[in-house]
């Protein structure tokens, strides 16, 4: 009888045994799966919050008195709901357009950005805008398009997205608004230094502005959100966007 009895505690005890780890398993899976869930939600705030803050910085850009204030040139801060959200802007027309701009322009671009072969890129952009293709078309989408050529790596060419545009129809940017690395692409081309004179107060009407809103979700962490959008300068429409990106597309083309 005692070894019976001593057989069945034993059994008794590793049956709790099990039980309690198996307890503590599924509270430890529960409490993974609602800090998977609480994080979700949290960045879900967050992206709604740096979307309502780009509405908002738009809605400012299109304001009749935004010139004169020169919305433009410094970080809009902003505080949506529990977040924090930087909303920064840049003008489209400091950038190079694709389409438009001189081969060589867009190869000397590539090439301040470490890229070799800039003269093998060239010819190769001026063949492709040569063959036929249907109107209204463009010959580039993004960057990332001149990959097809065979003569860009896909690294310089996510780079260059912060540098270059689809949107302005220019054959050159404004210099007054470009980054050093096009003004330097610029002046390469050209073989002097380009006059860079700023424009405070001219009128926002008719221009094309890339605004990205950085909502911040921890002191490790921020959360962006990138629109491009034209103002219009017409009270019934003030702008019109072109693009929103996410931040998963905004992080694929940086440079690395």
């Amino acid at each position: 009888m005692d070894r019976q009895y001593g057989a069945a505690l034993l059994l008794t005890i590793w049956v709790i045994l099990l039980l309690s780890v198996l307890a503590g398993s599924a509270l430890l899976v529960a409490r993974s799966e609602a800090l998977r869930g609480r994080q979700a939600q949290v960045r879900a705030e967050a992206i709604a919050a740096a979307d309502g803050a780009l509405r908002l910085a738009i809605h400012e850009l299109s304001s009749p008195d935004a010139a004169a204030r020169s919305v433009e040139t410094r970080p809009m801060r902003l505080t949506i709901g529990a977040f924090e959200v930087e909303v920064t802007f840049q003008r489209e027309r400091g950038k190079v357009d694709l389409n438009h701009a001189s081969p060589l322009l867009i190869a000397e671009l590539m090439r301040q950005l470490g890229h070799d072969g800039a003269p093998e890129l060239a010819r190769a952009i001026e063949a492709k805008r040569a063959r036929p293709r249907t109107p209204g078309t463009r010959v580039f989408d993004s960057a990332l398009d001149m990959t097809e050529l065979g003569r860009l790596d896909a690294k310089t060419a996510a780079c260059a997205a912060a540098f270059t545009t689809i949107y302005t129809t220019a054959k050159e940017p404004e210099l007054a608004h470009a980054d050093p690395v096009v003004i330097a692409a610029v002046e390469a081309i050209r073989g002097t230094p380009s006059a860079r004179i700023p424009e405070p107060g001219s009128p926002l009407a008719g221009q094309m502005f890339k605004v990205m809103a950085s909502a911040r979700v921890s002191v490790d962490e921020t959360l962006a959100r990138e629109v491009v959008a034209r103002i219009t300068g017409n009270p019934n429409k003030a702008f019109l966007i072109y693009t929103w990106r996410t931040a998963d597309e905004i992080k694929e083309n940086k440079c690395r």
